[in-house]
């Protein structure tokens, strides 16, 4: 959630650059930026900046940790202006992308870290959530459609 959205201000482009941080971050670290009750994850999100991803990752590239954290930065006008921008910065880190290792090898040019037994089913819930999410999405559209005609054909019926 980005600091923005946390204060109920208006969500920009900006706003999922922030969140496509976060998900850089715990991709490189193997957790969130900030722990503790969604309140206080809130606080951090608006005030607080996430640990060093190279103290945690040594041979996490400089570059890429800055690029991350620009994402990240509290303000959106200090973040990148345009996503040609940010992959400039990507490609100056000098990793090296090969699409069919990066669900074997971890983040790519980073070796992966020992994982928990209980990703799989991480990823299982995440997209039976997804899938419910989309359900009740797609019925609330057939429900409000089906309000919409009734209170047409009830206005019909009445001014008959």
């Amino acid at each position: 959630m980005s600091p923005e959205q946390c204060k109920a201000h208006e969500l920009t482009n900006a706003s999922d650059q922030y969140s496509l941080g976060v998900v850089a971050y715990e991709m490189l670290t193997g957790h969130a930026p900030f722990a503790g009750s969604p309140f206080e994850i809130m606080q951090a999100h608006t005030a607080v900046d996430p640990a060093s991803i190279r103290d945690q990752r040594p041979e996490c590239p400089p570059e890429l940790e800055a690029a991350v954290f620009r994402m990240m930065a509290k303000n959106p006008a200090q973040r990148y202006q345009s996503a040609t921008k940010l992959l400039e910065d990507l490609r100056r880190t000098n990793i090296q992308v090969n699409p069919s290792a990066a669900y074997t090898d971890g983040f790519p040019g980073i070796p992966m870290q020992e994982t928990k037994k209980g990703n799989v089913g991480l990823l299982v819930g995440l997209a039976v959530l997804f899938v419910v999410v989309l359900g009740i999405y797609f019925l609330t559209i057939i429900i409000q459609t089906r309000y919409d005609d009734f209170k047409y054909t009830t206005r019909i019926a009445v001014v008959k």
